[in-house]
């Protein structure tokens, strides 16, 4: 496989993981016509771990923004660490404030210090990746097999969620 179309693969791939994370994370997975159901909720938590049974819902977090971080560290290796990092705390405060603003769930300190590890964790691995792989190629190809894995099943999962709801 040719290392431009590994790329655009993995980009393909990205603008899925983001999309899907998207209607995961702001949308609640509710369709268009079911939006209004979840409009109206506006809480702000900015006490991190608050409450019980939110152990859970961590982990879920972290577990998430794992790929974000890899896609980061493949698709801008030339950033430095830090600003890789950056990136994914970006994304994860864009969405707490989007909750915030439409009024569709809670913004929780403890979702964006989660989410900021899974990403932190995700780089990590891409760091771990390009140290026992070497070859860039290599590296691409198997991130890219890796991220395709995971995509179909989790977008055919979404598709029947969305499907019996």
């Amino acid at each position: 496989m040719e290392k431009k179309s590994l790329n655009v693969g993995l980009k393909i791939l990205f603008v899925i993981y983001i999309m899907a994370m998207t209607w995961i994370i702001v949308f609640k997975m509710s369709l268009p016509s079911n939006l209004y159901k979840i409009v109206g909720v506006r809480s702000l938590n900015l006490v991190p771990f608050k409450g019980t049974g939110r152990m859970n819902e961590a982990l879920n977090n972290i577990i998430i923004f794992v790929p974000l971080g890899i896609y980061i560290g493949i698709l801008c290796k030339k950033w430095s660490f830090g600003k890789q990092f950056i990136a994914c705390i970006s994304l994860s405060l864009l969405y707490e404030i989007s909750q915030f603003i439409f009024a569709i769930g809670r913004t929780d300190i403890t979702d964006l210090l989660m989410n900021s590890l899974g990403g932190l964790i995700g780089i990590g691995l891409y760091i771990t990746i390009e140290k026992v792989l070497k070859k860039e190629k290599h590296i691409a190809l198997f991130i890219t097999i890796c991220a395709t894995l995971a995509t179909i099943p989790t977008v055919g999962l979404l598709t029947l969620l969305t499907v019996l709801n």
